[in-house]
């Protein structure tokens, strides 16, 4: 009978599966960590994004937040606006004193005209005709209170100051918008980095836009600059002015024709010494029955005549302009509201109604083209905006 091997025990067996099962798990989790770490360090190494980089705010805005920050800046401008718009203002009153002052300060030697008016040459160039006499009293008047030239002087120096005083307050209102923003970042608003800069570009833009506001209102405007030609604004008023009082005296068509060989301002100053000298003229031809106190109070009268025609603009004119606008709201007739309103229009950019509303109409102009001009600075857009 053939021995058989005995075989291991029950208890030797397991022992032996267990052994074999461990390295077969411990082999698992090795290859299973290996592949892991393999993972793991090609996502640290290769694919992990980069850190975010932190930026200040105030150097690197989103499109939003510099729209915010312009439209703040633009709240902290239009203070400065209005306070520019008050200078101008503060300025025409100023021009139209001094104006005022100049007509004022000339009663002062009426007496002496006067005495010339009644003296014997005077008389003898009545007898040789009221032209002559006219020219005669015209020689004294511009020898005793003012001359053509002294006028012309005078609208040139008005002008001047008047343009001077607005380029003043333009560049004060650069001035202080930059000061009150300056705490916003120069990316939102890059047109106020620079002084000299954003003058000329105050200068361009505005010179631009004040021409095509200034075409609605009448309002010559110099070509390529941001000032107003002031001395032919105060002219036309002048000239618009006293033609109407010269006709109503019955001045001479050759006085009112020398315009047409006569630059605006001299026959501007032309037209006052005339204007005045005719609207004495009747009284000066009874000077056999009136004392030298009679004629030189007609002569301060002249004068107030001549100044508040140019100043606040000829009592006629003013009543057609108002019956004419209360026609252009209220007639029922739509046709003629349009009409009425368009000869509104033609009056008042006529300069009949005198310097201080002619002023105004400038001021506005100003006051319009100052604010797209900013807006486009700061806002950004067209001026038309």
């Amino acid at each position: 009978m053939a021995v058989r091997d005995i075989p291991a025990s029950a208890s030797d067996c397991r022992e032996s599966g267990k052994l074999k099962w461990r390295k077969i798990v411990l082999l698992s989790l090795g290859v299973l960590v290996a592949l892991l770490a393999r993972w793991g360090y090609q996502v640290i190494t290769e694919q992990m994004p980069p850190a975010p980089i932190h930026v200040a705010p105030s150097v690197a805005s989103d499109a939003g937040h510099e729209g915010s920050l312009r439209r703040e800046a633009w709240q902290r401008v239009r203070p400065n606006l209005k306070e520019a718009d008050r200078g101008t203002q503060n300025l025409a009153i100023e021009l139209t004193k001094k104006i005022e002052s100049f007509f004022d300060d000339r009663q002062e030697h009426s007496e002496a005209f006067a005495q010339a008016a009644l003296g014997w040459p005077s008389k003898w160039q009545l007898l040789h005709g009221r032209e002559a006499h006219r020219k005669f009293l015209t020689e004294q008047f511009s020898k005793y209170i003012f001359s053509q030239d002294e006028m012309v002087k005078l609208l040139g120096e008005v002008a001047v100051e008047y343009e001077l005083g607005l380029k003043e307050i333009d560049n004060n209102l650069l001035v202080s918008i930059r000061a009150d923003i300056d705490d916003i970042h120069r990316s939102a608003v890059p047109a106020f980095s620079n002084e000299q800069l954003l003058s000329e570009d105050f200068d361009r833009i505005f010179a631009t836009v004040a021409s095509d506001v200034g075409k609605d209102f009448g309002v010559s405007i110099g070509k390529g600059t941001a000032t107003f030609v002031t001395a032919d604004v105060i002219a036309n008023v002048i000239v618009k002015s006293l033609a109407a009082v010269a006709k109503r005296l019955g001045l001479s068509a050759a006085i009112l024709g020398t315009g047409a060989t006569s630059s605006a301002a001299t026959f501007g100053a032309g037209i006052v010494v005339a204007v005045a000298v005719d609207y004495m003229l009747d009284w000066l031809i009874g000077w056999f029955y009136d004392p030298v106190g009679n004629i030189s109070t007609k002569v301060k009268a002249s004068l107030n005549e001549v100044k508040t025609s140019i100043i606040s603009g000829v009592p006629e004119a003013w009543a057609i302009r108002n019956r004419l606008a209360e026609m252009a709201e209220h007639d029922p007739d739509a046709e003629v509201r349009v009409r009425a309103l368009q000869v509104v229009g033609k009056i008042e950019r006529g300069g009949s109604l005198g310097l201080k509303h002619s002023l105004n109409r400038v001021a506005e102009v100003y006051r319009l083209a100052r604010e797209r001009t900013l807006r486009q600075l700061v806002l950004g857009g067209s001026h038309e905006e």
